[in-house]
């Protein structure tokens, strides 16, 4: 069963994810936000198969049975945050 990331725009101002990197340390998988991407204050996006976004080659970032971290990377390379379950 797929698990799911889920970003959250918690600030006040639309976050513009264009470029920006998804990337699962355990399997090498990287996702790059296509261009016009953008989270609004207080949305929220979902990546996974069962999310707004497809993650491919990783359906499960978050698998409950196998540790994992999720890093996402601005457009520049710049490590913005980390999840590890």
């Amino acid at each position: 069963d797929a698990q799911t990331v889920t970003l959250r725009n918690d600030g006040a101002a639309a976050a513009d994810l264009s470029g920006y990197i998804l990337f699962s340390a355990r399997s090498g998988a990287a996702l790059r936000f296509p261009e016009g991407t953008v989270l609004n204050a207080g949305e929220s996006l979902t990546i996974g198969e069962s999310g707004s976004i497809p993650f491919p080659d990783e359906d499960k970032p978050l698998n409950k049975k196998k540790d994992n971290t999720v890093q996402l990377f601005s457009p520049l390379g710049v490590l913005v945050s980390e999840l590890s379950k």
